[in-house]
């Protein structure tokens, strides 16, 4: 069973480019490295929850299966498999850590 989540939030506009390279890099397999280098600066609560994650889930998790920023908010989707919603309620809190608005993350599955 393949899980998908759904992941959105608004940013600054002086916010904005961080999170696209952050998303272009994601996209691109480079997450250990991305995520160290630009979300280690929000705090070592942020820091420790990332590595705890890091540890816990496969790494495909992390890379988006495609994403975009419209009007100031990202958007990106992310594959997973069946403990994928566990997986998203960790999502929830570490990016509840960082300097977003209004986030939404929701779940969904394909049973085919």
């Amino acid at each position: 069973m393949e899980v998908y989540i759904d992941v959105s939030f608004a940013v600054d506009e002086e916010n904005k480019s961080f999170w696209e390279s952050v998303f272009d890099a994601l996209q691109e397999g480079k997450v250990a490295t991305i995520f160290h280098k630009n979300l280690s600066g929000f705090g070592e609560v942020v820091e420790g929850e990332l590595d705890a994650m890091l540890d816990k889930w496969p790494m495909e998790y992390f890379i988006p299966e495609g994403w975009s920023c419209e009007q100031g908010r990202i958007s990106a989707s992310f594959l997973t498999a069946s403990d994928g919603a566990e997986f998203a309620k960790e999502l929830v809190y570490l990016f509840g850590l960082c300097p977003v608005k209004e986030l939404e993350i929701s779940v969904y599955e394909d049973d085919e």
